[in-house]
């Protein structure tokens, strides 16, 4: 009988769980269906497609109320796991609501990404970028603030045919191929649309969803495998600069999943060791190849992380200390001679904005600051920091976040922007620190990393976009960091103040649900 009543205690528990969670999904699709029709006075003078998008949207953050109310219910707190689930939504919506070419940079990484796809369906000729008539439809319109006009050609174009498949030159020159590390999800996706001969609009979005697909599946594993600090590494993957990013045909989408990736798998070999294999060596191999190839290979620093570890030497510590000194020899070198190579090249371009053969800088048109001219004058380079720093530190901050998205003119609220920066640092407490494996030396080194990456970062531009004779550095962007918010950060870790268990796990869901709150603020900004 005992046992009888038992089962019977437990079926009504199963049974309260059931009905709290229906209970608890009627009530979210309620408050969203009551913000959607508080919304819907934005869309009165807008074209049915906007209005049908507008829709879809408020559908997703359905989607994701459900997936957060399931998490809560099961109690099931897994960031990773989380992580997945969310994400899919989450960029829909981005990618959505910012259609192609408003993410920064993107009609250039647009004829970039098309020419890569066309030298490798060997398709480019007279040594110019060349793409399809449809593409270059979309190509030629280069808005930086899109209209109904735009967004009403893009969502009636998502899923199209190509009825014209010529190929056309545009006056810009082939973009090298040595690129395609940076766009080779983007240039797959691509190629897979023109070989389904989809329409132009289409074949961008496609291009999109492969960087978007690189991005979730990369971070998903860096979240996976990073031994600590997951909730920190998770708040800058809800960031609204961050996911703006991950589903467009920006490398940065590329350079931030591989960073975040490095970190991981960096921190893995150090603290885990004993479960490191062979795999998780070769992947690793593979994405910091892929790091050394982008923008300067400046954000190559990152690949100090594993001199850390404690490698097994039978012969003594002597020798193992000495194996650690060379390979961080070796990794410093090379990293400062792709730099180098970067800074001093002449008659082309890198991905971080080298000095043109002119040596002019584009916007200006004036001359830049010379390698050279920094370095014999290291008191006044010192000073062009400074002032960079202190004018310009703060921006770095907000942008980073998402404080100016698109091309630096949708203006998200400020108190949006404060309430990530307060996230971002609750999230650096989440777990009480071991100051046996996490050492001060092993802290000190993550901030030095993430100073060189800002250094180097900064040098570039300023021997690219500022006019020599500027009291500070122009062209730097805060969304450039945030591949090193995590180590600018983690180092907050201690063994004084960290979050309760309960707390860490409200902060888990509070994230994604401020993602949503940023992008109910973020849709009357844009639509």
């Amino acid at each position: 009988m005992r046992h009888s009543k038992v089962e019977i205690v437990e079926n009504i528990n199963v049974g309260d769980r059931k009905i709290l969670k229906y209970i608890s999904i009627i009530a979210a699709i309620l408050v969203i269906l009551l913000f959607y029709f508080n919304q819907r006075n934005i869309l009165i003078d807008k074209v049915n497609s906007i209005k049908n998008v507008h829709s879809i949207i408020y559908g997703l953050f359905a989607a994701i109320a459900v997936i957060l109310i399931i998490s809560i219910l099961k109690n099931n707190y897994e960031i990773d796991r989380l992580f997945l689930m969310i994400i899919i939504p989450i960029g829909l919506i981005y990618t959505l609501l910012i259609p192609p070419g408003i993410v920064p940079d993107e009609w250039v990484h647009m004829h970039s990404a098309l020419s890569l796809s066309s030298q490798i369906m060997q398709k480019e000729t007279n040594g110019k970028v060349t793409m399809r008539v449809e593409e270059h439809e979309l190509y030629s319109r280069q808005v930086s603030i899109p209209d109904n006009g735009y967004y009403d050609y893009v969502y009636n174009n998502v899923f199209s045919i190509s009825e014209n498949n010529e190929y056309v030159n545009i006056e810009v020159e082939s973009v090298s191929l040595g690129q395609i590390f940076a766009y080779f999800p983007t240039a797959i996706g691509i190629t897979i649309a023109r070989l389904f001969n989809l329409g132009g609009v289409t074949t961008v979005y496609m291009g999109r969803l492969f960087n978007f697909v690189y991005y979730t599946i990369v971070t998903y594993f860096a979240l996976k495998k990073i031994p600590f600090g997951k909730l920190l590494l998770f708040a800058i993957t809800m960031l609204p600069m961050t996911c703006h990013q991950m589903f467009s045909l920006s490398y940065d989408a590329v350079l931030n999943a591989t960073s975040f990736f490095c970190i991981a798998y960096g921190m893995f070999f150090v603290y885990q060791s004993d479960k490191v294999e062979k795999k998780d060596i070769v992947l690793y191999a593979l994405a910091g190849l892929l790091l050394l190839t982008i923008k300067g290979s400046a954000y190559a620093f990152i690949l100090v992380i594993p001199i850390l570890a404690k490698y097994f030497n039978p012969n003594g510590y002597e020798i193992a200390k000495r194996t650690k000194i060379i390979i961080f020899i070796i990794v410093i070198t090379c990293i400062v001679l792709l730099n180098f190579r970067s800074f001093i090249s002449t008659g082309t371009t890198s991905s971080l904005g080298t000095v043109s053969g002119e040596n002019l800088v584009p916007w200006s048109g004036t001359p830049s600051y010379t390698l050279s001219s920094l370095l014999t004058d290291i008191p006044g380079t010192i000073m062009l920091f400074i002032n960079t720093f202190i004018e310009k530190g703060v921006w770095y901050i907000n942008t980073a976040i998402g404080s100016e998205l698109g091309w630096l003119n949708i203006l998200m609220p400020t108190w949006i922007i404060n309430v990530w920066i307060g996230l971002l640092i609750i999230s650096s407490f989440s777990e009480k620190s071991n100051n046996e494996v996490f050492t001060y030396e092993h802290k000190l080194l993550y901030f030095l990393i993430a100073a060189a990456v800002i250094l180097v970062v900064m040098l570039a531009m300023a021997l690219a976009w500022t006019p020599a004779g500027y009291q500070w550095i122009e062209g730097v962007q805060g969304r450039y960091y945030i591949p090193i918010i995590y180590l600018l950060l983690i180092w907050l870790q201690n063994t004084k103040i960290y979050l309760h268990d309960k707390i860490v796990k409200i902060v888990t869901i509070i994230i994604p649900i401020m993602a949503m709150i940023s992008i109910y603020n973020l849709i009357p900004l844009v639509l």
